[in-house]
């Protein structure tokens, strides 16, 4: 139990872009203390966009939740971001437990913990995108 070996590894983008209607994504990467910032006008970005394969509830509750292990394909290109959208750079402090927290295929990230069960299913778009280049 003391020791982790990981099985599975990305690389860390330059930021996230999280729609402005996940509202519980949002208020939990605040109260962990992750720093946000909001987009005011539309903008262009070069990013990579998960498409969900598969996504599992475990059959036994563990702390009250049905954790859910996923499994998404990324595509790269360019994506129009809405104003609105909050931006989650990986260029902070807490960087590393954002990226953590917003991997959908993280063992203990917010996919896995129920935060975004409405958006996982098999061939639909994860709506958290992986931004490659760090945004005017």
């Amino acid at each position: 139990m003391n020791f982790f070996r990981a099985t599975h590894t990305v690389t860390r983008p330059a930021a996230y872009a999280v729609p402005s209607d996940l509202a519980n994504v949002i208020e939990n990467l605040r109260l962990h203390g992750v720093q946000l910032t909001t987009l005011d006008r539309p903008t262009t970005a070069d990013a990579e966009t998960y498409t969900i394969d598969s996504a599992k509830a475990a059959t036994r509750l563990f702390q009250g939740h049905a954790i859910i292990t996923a499994e998404a394909t990324p595509a790269r290109g360019a994506v129009e971001l809405p104003a609105g959208t909050v931006i989650v750079s990986t260029d902070q402090p807490l960087g590393m437990l954002a990226a953590y927290m917003l991997e959908p295929e993280c063992e203990d990230g917010l996919v896995a913990w129920n935060f975004l069960d409405d958006h996982l299913k098999p061939g639909a778009t994860y709506p958290i995108r992986r931004i490659m280049r760090p945004l005017p």
